[in-house]
């Protein structure tokens, strides 16, 4: 993958309070086309793949803004018990394709389920 529209960040889990790995969209995207229901497309790129960010230790996803929020001790634990209990494990990948931008999405929803995020 071409570094001109990412680059890789170390930013700290709100779950098990560890290091790890993301990766951030550059700003200089090129939209190419907007469809009727206000879906941008890119030139050269797709960024929606990496909207979700992952920590590689517990499986917690989220988007960047519930990622970086301080979480009470009482949710940390639940989301904690919940993760471990499914035994998930999301490997970190710089460059994601389809399949695990999906995955991605699907992790952060059971995520907010299991947190009871408002809609």
């Amino acid at each position: 993958m071409s570094t001109e529209f990412t680059f890789v960040v170390e930013k700290n889990c709100p779950i098990c309070g560890k290091s790890t790995r993301v990766v951030k969209v550059k700003s200089r995207l090129v939209a190419t086309q907007v469809d009727n229901d206000y879906c941008c497309h890119y030139r050269d790129f797709e960024p929606y793949r990496y909207h979700i960010w992952v920590c590689e230790h517990c499986g917690f996803a989220a988007d960047e803004k519930v990622f970086l929020t301080a979480l009470p001790m009482s949710k940390r634990e639940l989301m904690g018990n919940a993760l471990v209990e499914k035994n998930v494990h999301f490997d970190f990948h710089e460059e994601r394709d389809v399949p695990d931008g999906i995955a991605s999405v699907k992790l952060a929803i059971f995520c907010a389920e299991v947190l009871k995020a408002p809609l």
